[in-house]
């Protein structure tokens, strides 16, 4: 990120923004997080036109998929755009008044759940006044053995260990992708590679529901001067499969900003934050949430030789041991944004 992006950054001009617009996007599209962050920026400090005048839709879907039955390997029913919400809609309240109908709330977004059963809770159309929806912080915190529970660990020194070896990196299967193939896919073949971490909740004893933005804080240390972090959130099913509806990728040596590079202390332990984007989701009663943690995820993202340098085919790479800990002082987590009481309909 330097001076060439910051010309063509549309986050940095939301104040001189002057006209209405309606910002469609989907859970599994691979510009999700800057449809909403366009909407929220525009939504509260645009220029008079634009200021309380935007409207922002989230659904099911992949990019341009908001006209299709199914994403990836589950279809979500009901899916399809509420059409007070439709371009079509907006451009008539436009044209014909100049100003969006106030009746209509700014916001819908679609609230994903198991797919296995009509009855389940969520895989609907809620609407707000504004994003985020209001809901609690809540960390889940990983632990030795695999386990994910929302208590911290009491251990002075836990840590759990892998190997990525960047001539053998783990797929991308299914995710926010624009090309590949997207969208909630079964990741069980990939959580059982030896460089991939898993951490599991037990048996959910009641439906949560988590909508807003989700991100990760690790404690890390590596073998390596520059590694990446990928974590995938996923929605374990009663039958074992465990489908991806979230996750978020960090190339250490920019933990500090896209336009900074600092290089790793071997063995140093760094606290980093990985940014999940957001989501709606109930993981629905007898489910488990599911974190999973490596260092790739090719071809979605280019592979880091652990060099400290841009990787080009055939340049040196070297291992990198990496350390997750998950100790009582560095209490590695996903924060999921938990919403205890039912939204705006």
């Amino acid at each position: 990120y330097d001076d060439e992006w910051r010309r063509y950054d549309s986050t940095l001009k939301h104040s001189v923004m002057k006209v209405p617009a309606v910002h469609v996007g989907g859970w599994f599209d691979t510009f999700s997080q800057g449809t909403i962050d366009s909407f929220i920026g525009r939504q509260h400090k645009g220029a008079a036109g634009a200021k309380g005048n935007q409207r922002l839709v989230m659904g099911p879907w992949a990019h341009g998929g908001a006209r299709s039955d199914g994403v990836g390997q589950l279809k979500f029913p009901n899916n399809r755009m509420p059409g007070a919400y439709s371009s079509g809609q907006f451009f008539k309240e436009i044209l014909t008044d100049g100003k969006l109908d106030k009746k209509t709330l700014p916001v819908a977004y679609y609230v994903m759940g198991d797919t296995s059963k009509a009855d389940s809770p969520g895989n609907e159309w809620r609407f707000a006044k504004d994003w985020p929806v209001p809901a609690d912080e809540v960390g889940y915190y990983f632990h030795g053995g695999g386990k994910l529970t929302t208590l911290k660990g009491t251990n002075s020194k836990a840590g759990v260990t892998y190997i990525f070896y960047p001539a053998k990196p783990c797929p991308t299967v299914g995710g926010s992708n624009l090309v590949l193939p997207r969208g909630p896919m079964d990741q069980q073949k990939i959580e059982s590679r030896d460089d991939v971490l898993v951490f599991t909740t037990g048996q959910l004893s009641e439906p949560v529901e988590v909508t807003g933005r989700v991100s990760a804080r690790i404690f890390i240390s590596s073998s390596a001067v520059d590694t990446d972090l990928s974590v995938r959130l996923c929605d374990v099913y009663p039958s074992g499969e465990s489908y991806i509806m979230a996750e978020g990728m960090l190339r250490l040596r920019r933990r500090a900003g896209m336009d900074k590079n600092v290089l790793l202390a071997k063995g140093q332990v760094y606290e980093v934050t990985v940014d999940c984007w957001s989501t709606s989701i109930i993981f629905n009663k007898s489910h488990r949430i599911r974190v999973a943690v490596t260092s790739s995820n090719y071809p979605r993202f280019d592979i880091n030789p652990g060099t400290g340098k841009v990787f080009k085919v055939g340049d040196a790479t070297v291992k990198q041991t990496n350390t997750i800990h998950c100790s009582a002082t560095m209490p590695s987590q996903i924060i999921l944004p938990v919403v205890r009481k039912p939204t705006e309909k």
